[in-house]
């Protein structure tokens, strides 16, 4: 039997080489004059921005590694055109979003305390939940699956299409945790 994956999405995970808990000091401070909800926008804080640079080049780096994998032209190249800082607290969440205005969505844990919430993915083809059901299933996997889970780990990246939908499933332990999202955007 040859099986062939088609309309299938992508998850890359891979760990950065940093110092996270730089960064993670510096995403602390940046949320000390927080005016959004336990989130910062980078691009609207100058200063914020500058500080994180050095990060900056090594997500971009990841960024056109994947462009390549993905067969993107020669002439074009990921541009960041957004990204934040996240922290999360005990009893919290995210309602599921998505990126539409991304080609690749990277989320990246500079802090995260193990036990912490974990990263939830929706599969873009929400038939699957009527047509396959938990009693049959003997072990999940990408081709019976409506969700996917991901563990954060303090260093750990997740590459992923803006179009796919996830949250961030609710915090019932009392670990925080720290991610930053960039929104990447393919270029001439």
């Amino acid at each position: 039997m040859n099986i062939e994956n088609i309309f299938t999405s992508f998850l890359i995970q891979t760990k950065l080489k940093i110092n996270h808990k730089q960064i993670a000091d510096i995403c602390l401070n940046g949320l000390e004059t927080n005016d959004d909800y336990n989130q910062k926008n980078i691009f609207h804080n100058t200063p914020l921005k500058n500080q994180l640079e050095h990060l900056f080049v090594e997500v971009d780096k990841i960024a056109n590694e994947a462009h390549k994998v993905f067969q993107y032209k020669n002439s074009t190249k990921q541009v960041c055109i957004d990204a934040w800082i996240n922290k999360q607290n005990s009893f919290e969440t995210s309602v599921p979003h998505q990126h539409p205005t991304a080609d690749l969505a990277i989320v990246y844990f500079p802090m995260a305390e193990k036990g912490c919430a974990g990263l939830e993915f929706l599969n873009p083809n929400s038939k699957i939940q009527y047509t396959i059901h938990d009693e049959l299933v003997e072990q999940w996997n990408r081709y019976n699956s409506s969700t996917w889970s991901i563990v954060p780990e303090t260093g750990k990246v997740i590459i992923f299409p803006g179009y796919l939908i996830h949250y961030v499933k609710p915090n019932t332990s009392n670990k925080e945790r720290i991610s930053m999202a960039f929104n990447y955007r393919a270029v001439k």
